[in-house]
Order: structure tokens, then C-alpha cells, then sequence
């Protein structure tokens, strides 16, 4: 009764939304990951311009009242940033928003993979926290982008998963710099399963990335997760958070997924934790 209660508000909520936006304009028409981002809300997404083409699109949006700036409720888009793409209908993307250079303020972590590419790219992207307003004046202080090809990246056009690629952050070790995880499916040459792949990079307080290594090298022996109906709600059993799990102050790592198909553990659900280790610099 609960979960109905819940359903039944968030549908009136964007509801409320919806009907005070026109259908052309509204930044959530299609497929898109959303954050919060303090009092705005942060999103990555497929853009079509029928002069420009494919775009990937990042943006921050702000909710105001009726009459507060606006002649009625409405969702503003005060910043965006766009990258060509060749055929934003066939992405998969995730987004993460943390304070990764430690000066009290959000930025955006984004991780975006085309569909049969062999690259996958990761941005952070800090906005100006002065100008981000209803302003043409609004931009980005800093943009840091990093391409990693990787001849094994999972073509999933045959598959039924909703996503390939996940981005998480925090302060994972003992420095005080924060680390960027990010992780991807592959399908290895060598192997008949497909594997998660796990990569780590420092995020310096200028946002500079240094790639830091692998959790797990080779891969973690997951496969393509079930789909399972629950509540009427399609939850798909692979996801990748962080936190602070044992309260010692730093993150650890926590992978949630399905048994790698053996005999007897096939549908075998799991929720692993991985914290790094100091001595052998590694997770």
C-alpha cells in the first residue's frame, strides 16, 4: 500500500510538471539519468538538433514557482554543454554529482559509452556557482575529459541490458584527494561470460585526472542481469554505489549483481563491498 501511496505521488509530481511545460521544450521527454544537484537538478541525456545533429547533453535545471520568476511552474534550464555523438538514440551514460575538488560546491562526474563503440568517455564538468542563474553569463569554469579505449567494451545490441556504463566518486583511500570509479561491461576474447570492468582515477582539487588502476584486474565475473518485476517496478540486478560502509570515515565500493551462471548459483543475487588496501595499494 505504501509503494502504491509513493507511486501515486511522484506521478501527480511530475504530472504538475508536465502539464505547465509544452511537450517540445520538456528536458525530460526522452531517456535520461537524473541528479540532484543542491536546489537544482543535474541531467545527462541524448539532444537532437536538427542543424547539429547528435548531441549528447548535459545540463542543470532549476524548478520555479508560478509567479516566483515565471509566469507558472516550470523546470529552467540554466546551463548545458553538448558533445557530437553518432547516434545519441544508442547511448548508455551515467551520471554522478559531488563536491570531487573539495571547495564545498557540486560538480558533475558523466560517463557515456556509444552503442558498438570501443571508447568510453568520462567528463567533469564544474559549473560557476555565481553565475548559475537565469543568465546568458552562465558557464562552466572547467571542463576535464578523458577518452579510454578498450577493444573489449560489450556491444550490447543483441542484449537486452539498460546500461553498460556507471560512475561513482568519493575519497575511496587515505589521501585527501577523491577518486572517480567507473565501471563497464567487456567481453573478453579469452572468455565466454562478460565481465565487469572497474577503473579508478584521482581527481585533484584543479579537477585533473590521473588514472589510478583496476579494482579487481581482468574484469569481475558477472553476466547480463535478469530482469524481475517487483511492485510493478522493473528493477534490473546490477548497480554500483559508494559510501562510507564501516565508519572508519572512508568510501568503500559496493557492487550489487547476479552469480556468474554456474551450476547450482545461477540465480544467485550478491552485494559485495571493496575497500582499498593501503598496503598493497590496491582494492
Amino acid at each position: 500500500m505504501k509503494n502504491v501511496l509513493y507511486l501515486f505521488m511522484f506521478i501527480s509530481l511530475m504530472y504538475g510538471v508536465s502539464i505547465a511545460q509544452d511537450p517540445d521544450s520538456d528536458p525530460f521527454s526522452q531517456s535520461r539519468v537524473i541528479r540532484g544537484f543542491g536546489e537544482e537538478v543535474a541531467y545527462i541525456g541524448p539532444n537532437y538538433e536538427s542543424n547539429s545533429g547528435d548531441h549528447l547533453e548535459i545540463s542543470i535545471l532549476k524548478y520555479f514557482k508560478e509567479l516566483e520568476y515565471v509566469a507558472q511552474d516550470t523546470l529552467v534550464k540554466m546551463l548545458s554543454w553538448k558533445t557530437p555523438v553518432t547516434a545519441s538514440w544508442g547511448m548508455f551514460y551515467d551520471l554522478k554529482v559531488a563536491d570531487l575538488d573539495n571547495d564545498g560546491l557540486n560538480e558533475i562526474a558523466a560517463v557515456w559509452i556509444e552503442r558498438g563503440s570501443q571508447d568510453i568517455e568520462l567528463a567533469v564538468l564544474k559549473p560557476d556557482p555565481d553565475l548559475l542563474g537565469i543568465d546568458t553569463l552562465a558557464n562552466w569554469i572547467k571542463v576535464e575529459r578523458e577518452k579510454i579505449n578498450d577493444p573489449q567494451i560489450l556491444d550490447i545490441r543483441g542484449s537486452f541490458l539498460p546500461n553498460i556504463a556507471f560512475v561513482d566518486a568519493g575519497n575511496f583511500d587515505t589521501d585527501s584527494l577523491k577518486e572517480i570509479v567507473i565501471a563497464y561491461w567487456i567481453s573478453p576474447n579469452d572468455s565466454t561470460r562478460e565481465l565487469l570492468r572497474i577503473k579508478v582515477y584521482d581527481i585533484s582539487d584543479s579537477l585533473e585526472l590521473t588514472y589510478k588502476g583496476e579494482v579487481l584486474p581482468g574484469g569481475e565475473r558477472l553476466t547480463d542481469p535478469p530482469e524481475m518485476w517487483l511492485c510493478e517496478d522493473q528493477t534490473y540486478l546490477f548497480d554500483m554505489e559508494s559510501g562510507d560502509f564501516n565508519g572508519d570515515g572512508i568510501y568503500e565500493l559496493l557492487i550489487i549483481g547476479r552469480e556468474d551462471g554456474q551450476p547450482g548459483n545461477a540465480w544467485n543475487i550478491f552485494a559485495n563491498v571493496y575497500a582499498y588496501d593501503d598496503q598493497n595499494q590496491n582494492y
